[in-house]
């Protein structure tokens, strides 16, 4: 039986990785389209990447917490993954 906190992490995980496809996806078409927007575009990706990146390592870190700790760590990584998408959205109207 898997454990909540094992589906809590494979959730965020899997959150991860469909934003990492996003990024990869918008870098693609930024390049493609050789506009003026591309530059700053690429410098929101690459802070949205860091972000990404500083989630990712902090998920590695979460199951030696106690269950306060735990709970309280997994609501910021979930803040920052919403903070994350909007910021794709944001840079996703872009393409529109």
């Amino acid at each position: 039986m898997i454990s909540d906190r094992d589906q809590t992490q494979a959730a965020i995980e899997a959150r991860l990785s469909q934003l990492g496809q996003t990024i990869t996806t918008l870098r693609m078409k930024a390049e493609q389209q050789h506009d003026k927007y591309a530059a700053p575009l690429g410098e929101t990706l690459d802070a949205i990447e860091g972000k990404r990146d500083e989630v990712k390592g902090r998920l590695q870190e979460i199951n030696a917490l106690d269950e306060d700790a735990w709970s309280h760590t997994v609501a910021k990584l979930n803040s920052h993954l919403d903070d994350i998408d909007t910021g794709l959205r944001s840079a996703l109207a872009h393409f529109k």
